[in-house]
């Protein structure tokens, strides 16, 4: 009898967070995943979204609800250590934009760059640079968006494709959007649109 590829691909892939973190290798350790864990089952030590922000998040995080209790909260302590392992000190965002921290806390400030705090020092999520620069215009549409709104909202905005943004017949993410040159004007609709209903 001959096994399809289908069901060889099947069961190669991982079934324990050991076998995922060999074959995947992604940015945080199996030591973060646990203290994030740990977080989840002390719900007064954890920051809830908002009603606003969990329809956001399910709408546009690429994360598909399952239908289980359990596997969208393990999604998103995923989700929020990979953001956390992901994100830059303000002397790391110094160095690659080649300026000094504080003006990158002073970006932070004036809306320039996007921020969250870990630990009660300021981190910067990774997806808003490319490269030795900032994402183009980020700063407009950052001003736009609620400063209330969940860090995981706010990745979520910029990094999942929106019908909207069409580059090379394909919709494409607010980043990749102003990355590929479009017109931040469209992404600052997309921002006051979600912000009118936040």
């Amino acid at each position: 009898m001959q096994t399809s590829s289908k069901s060889k691909r099947r069961s190669a892939e991982p079934t324990t967070v050991a076998q995922w973190m060999e074959s995947r290798r992604p940015s945080f350790s199996e030591g973060d995943l646990v203290v994030a864990l740990r977080r989840m089952e002390r719900p007064t030590a954890t920051v809830g979204l908002s009603s606003q922000d969990k329809s956001f998040w399910e709408q546009h995080s690429g994360i598909a609800n399952s239908g289980t209790s359990a596997l969208p909260s393990v999604e998103n302590v995923v989700a929020q250590v990979q953001l956390e392992a992901d994100a830059l000190t303000a002397e790391e965002v110094a160095k690659r934009l080649k300026v000094d921290a504080s003006t990158v806390r002073h970006y932070r400030r004036e809306n320039k760059l996007h921020a969250v705090t870990i630990g009660g020092k300021l981190r910067f999520p990774l997806w808003q640079f490319t490269g030795q620069a900032a994402l183009p215009s980020i700063g407009r549409v950052l001003t736009v968006l609620p400063e209330d709104m969940h860090p995981q909202s706010v990745a979520g905005f910029f990094t999942t494709p929106q019908p909207d943004l069409v580059l090379n017949g394909a919709a494409v993410s607010p980043r990749e959007w102003l990355l590929g040159g479009g017109l931040v004007d469209h992404v600052v609709d997309l921002a006051e649109d979600l912000a009118a209903g936040h």
